[in-house]
């Protein structure tokens, strides 16, 4: 049973509504409400750590937005990077990634494409466990076997490796790659192993459990190095938990 405020939250801004954003990063732009995009986006969007992207991210950078939900990161990144740049993002829930997809529109950001599919470490389909009521919680069934999402049916899901997709479409060389995937964190590294050996991007990216520690922790040996956002250095990503992580290479 929802809360009192949720049922106000819900009665201001219901889902398919337009709102605009009133402080942040992207203050003056809109967005449509929906699952995980609600009143407290308006507010700035600090707990998609908007404010500390806009630290890192200059016009003209390239930007993959793996695990785009409904567009949260999505709008902030368009802004940051300007027409000069671009935004690939991937999410692979189609009523999402629509929803993502408006989010662009509604702002005129014409730099920024959502491809309908997962990431992973080879092209192919997947099952997915989703639930509508808790949407920013799907995952890949086979990545975090022992957590499964309660309430949470299966679909089969597009999976791409970043490394085939991105000669697919002809996509601009990553500068920065955000992974927020519940888990499926190594096996998208494990497909974009070209690109990062090659590019090198910046990585942001949220920790969910062991798979993606170990993945991150492997990274060392491409040269990366590891901090928390209050840019304290990280020796050891298995031994100190920390997430979200941002990993750069030397």
């Amino acid at each position: 049973m929802r809360s009192v405020r949720e049922r106000i939250a819900r009665w201001l801004f219901p889902f398919g509504s337009v709102r605009p954003i009133l402080c942040g990063v992207c203050r003056g732009m809109r967005y449509e409400v929906g699952p995980g995009i609600g009143a407290t986006f308006c507010l700035g969007g600090e707990a998609f750590h908007h404010g500390f992207y806009a630290q890192v991210l200059r016009p003209g950078m390239h930007v993959w937005d793996v695990g785009a939900n409904t567009g949260q990161s999505l709008l902030a990144f368009g802004r940051l990077v300007g027409q000069s740049g671009s935004v690939n993002s991937f999410e692979p829930v189609l009523e999402l990634a629509e929803l993502a997809q408006r989010q662009a529109r509604l702002n005129d950001l014409e730099h920024v494409q959502v491809h309908c599919v997962a990431a992973g470490s080879e092209d192919g389909f997947l099952e997915f466990e989703f639930n509508p009521t808790a949407p920013t919680q799907g995952k890949l069934s086979n990545v975090e076997r022992e957590y499964k999402i309660c309430g949470a049916s299966l679909r089969k899901v597009r999976v791409v490796a970043l490394d085939s997709f991105a000669l697919a479409e002809d996509l601009p060389k990553p500068d920065f790659l955000k992974i927020d995937v519940e888990g499926a964190g190594a096996a998208v590294l494990r497909g974009a192993r070209c690109l990062l050996e090659e590019f090198g991007p910046t990585i942001f990216m949220e920790l969910h459990g062991p798979e993606e520690r170990h993945a991150i922790n492997e990274l060392g040996n491409l040269g990366y190095t590891f901090r928390n956002l209050a840019e304290n250095r990280i020796t050891n990503p298995i031994e100190t938990w920390c997430s979200p992580i941002l990993c750069q290479r030397a």
